[in-house]
């Protein structure tokens, strides 16, 4: 008896130990078609508590909708016009430029411009006034604009409900 059961266990052993599972993860829709985005420092924004360039990248970024096209050694002015194809040989498919000045009450103003680089065309220019406590509100802004524009839904990163003291909750279920 006692063999019996042994001569079980062994062969229960080593028929699940011969078994195995897969796992397979297939990647689709926006995670498998990130669009490329470059998304230069703003002139004139260092004079801030947050740059608002590297808040949008941020915001972009940790949608999963956007892959950051490196810009390192390029200063792009928001005023002048574009080298094209130095952005097409990096891979980016839109391309974002801004410039901070200060007003004379001692608010900011930032503008920026949002380009289309496979088309060659202006898609937004915009200019927003802020307190510079508010450069990061600005920035989450900007990053709404910028994911309204390239994706066709309403931006998620600046809320101004919670801004203004309200609590909204949502709870979503995709099955």
């Amino acid at each position: 008896m006692l063999r019996r059961s042994f001569l079980i266990a062994l062969l229960t052993l080593l028929v699940s130990s011969a078994s195995f599972a897969q796992l397979t993860i297939e990647i689709s829709g926006a995670g498998a078609n990130r669009i490329p985005i470059a998304v230069a420092a703003f002139a004139g924004e260092s004079r801030l508590p947050a740059a608002i360039s590297e808040v949008v990248q941020f915001d972009l970024n940790r949608s999963g909708l956007f892959k950051l096209v490196d810009t390192a050694g390029n200063n792009v002015a928001e005023s002048q016009s574009q080298d094209w194809g130095q952005w097409k040989g990096r891979g980016a498919d839109a391309l974002v430029v801004g410039a901070v000045t200060t007003l004379s009450d001692g608010r900011q103003e930032v503008r920026f411009r949002l380009f289309d680089v496979v088309r060659q065309t202006q898609l937004e220019a915009l200019s927003l006034t802020f307190r510079p406590e508010s450069a990061r509100k600005t920035a989450h802004r900007i990053a709404d604009i910028i994911y309204q524009k390239l994706t066709g839904q309403p931006g998620v990163f600046f809320d101004a409900d919670r801004v203004r003291g309200k609590t909204r909750h949502t709870l979503s279920a995709h099955c």
